[in-house]
């Protein structure tokens, strides 16, 4: 597989759609690339839809950097719904930034301070360097999914790793 260029996108369940684009647009300031509507979808899978279907919006595509992407997926239409699990394998998903300062004041500005770590929710004061030699911060989304904010450092445990191992086609 290592043909792969990037992780094309992470799909997330909501029945909280408003909050999690207003999230991942606004606060986080990423593009919504476009919206497939429930009445798409059910064309795709040959099912029948509604006229009010036509306007239900049942994925959606945030564009976090070139081909890399969040796929918001609308539960609410069908009355599916979405619980956070403390079993869930699912954890994080972490975004890079090249000034985490900047992404911080962002994230403040728009209601969503940063904290320490996942488990003690403390606010950020300082940003602290991971095991990995990368600054860190972690947020969450309106459905509770942890988000973490890492800046490289120049010779941090991934940035020496590409290093010495470039990707050879």
């Amino acid at each position: 597989m290592r043909n792969v260029k990037a992780l094309f996108h992470v799909n997330f369940p909501t029945n909280n759609w408003d909050k999690m684009v207003d999230f991942y647009v606004n606060v986080c300031g990423f593009d919504q690339a476009f919206v497939i509507s429930l009445a798409d979808m059910s064309k795709m899978f040959g099912k029948p839809y509604t006229k009010e279907d036509e306007n239900t919006p049942k994925i959606s595509y945030i564009r976090v950097s070139p081909d890399s992407y969040i796929e918001l997926n609308n539960l609410t239409p069908e009355g599916v719904k979405v619980t956070q699990s403390k079993t869930s394998a699912f954890h994080h998903i972490a975004f890079l930034t090249d000034d985490i300062e900047r992404t911080a004041k962002r994230f403040r500005e728009k209601g969503h301070p940063l904290f320490n770590n996942p488990i003690e929710k403390k606010p950020v004061t300082e940003f602290h360097k991971g095991e990995d030699g990368c600054l860190i911060a972690w947020s969450e989304d309106p459905d509770g999914h942890f988000i973490e904010i890492m800046q490289q450092s120049g010779d941090s445990m991934q940035e020496r790793f590409e290093r010495k191992n470039p990707i050879e086609e």
